[in-house]
């Protein structure tokens, strides 16, 4: 379980911010300093400088190479949105992940980055869809969609940040954002603005996120 002690800095390139680890046993807990930042590109060209200088001594050291997909999914959002145009159906089953040589083809290092396909449902900001029937009150995917795109029926930019969280939320938990078999039960609380439980085991830069 990760645990926000304090904040250790802040910045104009982002924020530090000493994180605990606990092991599922509560023995031996460590500390990691977790950096964040809204500027992707500098997030990612310091951590391939550092990567780069880890065998250097008198050098701070980086683990994990996780930016965070979440993050790669939102760079996809901004792009859209920025031309002005709602996916409206993004879900788990519509975002591939593809490999990527980080070096150059130098080395065999590789990582990955998650992409937004199936732009099938997708609409222009402030518009209803010619797939929003009058029988059903979706437009996407129930389980992703958001409060309000369910009751005026128009798709805005923060249907796709809902469901985005919605889709972040499932990374973590293993389990679908909402719990409900009932489709009458699930539509009334959307329609009541209630958002998924977020489970108290989902690591603290989550629900930062989130």
């Amino acid at each position: 379980m990760m645990e926000f002690v304090k904040s250790l800095g802040k910045g104009s390139g982002g924020s530090v911010n000493l994180i605990r680890v606990t092991k599922p046993d509560g023995s031996n807990p460590y500390y990691h300093a977790v950096k964040s930042s809204n500027y992707y590109d500098c997030l990612h060209e310091e951590f391939q400088i550092l990567s780069k200088l880890r065998d250097c001594p008198g050098i701070v050291q980086t683990f994990g190479a996780s930016l965070s997909r979440g993050r790669m999914i939102l760079q996809g959002l901004v792009c859209a949105h920025d031309h002005g145009y709602v996916h409206c159906d993004l879900k788990p089953d519509n975002l591939l992940v593809f490999p990527r040589d980080v070096n150059g083809g130098v080395t065999k290092e590789v990582s990955y980055e998650v992409k937004i396909s199936d732009f099938g449902m997708s609409t222009e900001a402030g518009e209803g869809s010619v797939f929003w029937g009058c029988d059903s009150p979706y437009l996407g995917t129930p389980l992703y969609m958001s409060p309000e795109s369910v009751r005026d029926g128009v798709a805005e930019k923060s249907l796709d940040l809902w469901s985005l969280g919605c889709v972040v939320l499932e990374m973590y938990t293993g389990k679908p954002p909402w719990p409900f078999q009932d489709s009458k039960e699930f539509l009334r609380n959307l329609l009541d603005d209630k958002a998924p439980e977020v489970p108290e085991s989902v690591p603290w830069e989550a629900r930062q996120f989130l």
